[in-house]
């Protein structure tokens, strides 16, 4: 794939006015960037972004801080691409929510690395 995502990290760190909300695509062919939609929620500390092999036109982002991953949001690519169409995030069905896959103990909290 000529394709990088990035998205979500840290406010403290960033020239953005809210990083935990962004998100951009660099297209290797092009060699630049293309700012994507900001996303409905934050994804601050140690977001995750992945496109599924049976949907390779939605990326998936999820995320959040040391108390839970919040929750997944999707947004399709293929709207990106047509004129005139505002393009946004979705929440991910509650039943394909990462969260319901994965337990996070409370006693094992992931230490906060950005302020």
């Amino acid at each position: 794939t000529h394709r990088v995502y990035i998205g979500g990290g840290s406010r403290t760190y960033s020239q953005h006015k809210d990083a935990s909300r962004f998100c951009s695509m660099y297209d290797a062919h092009k060699n630049r960037w293309f700012k994507l939609p900001d996303t409905n929620y934050e994804h601050c500390h140690h977001p995750l972004l992945f496109i599924a092999d049976e949907s390779p036109n939605v990326i998936v982002i999820t995320g959040n801080d040391q108390h839970d991953i919040g929750l997944s949001e999707c947004l399709d690519l293929r709207e990106h691409v047509k004129p005139q169409k505002t393009v946004k995030w979705h929440i991910v069905d509650q039943h394909r929510q990462l969260s319901q896959y994965i337990q996070i103990d409370t006693d094992a909290l992931i230490r906060r690395l950005c302020v």
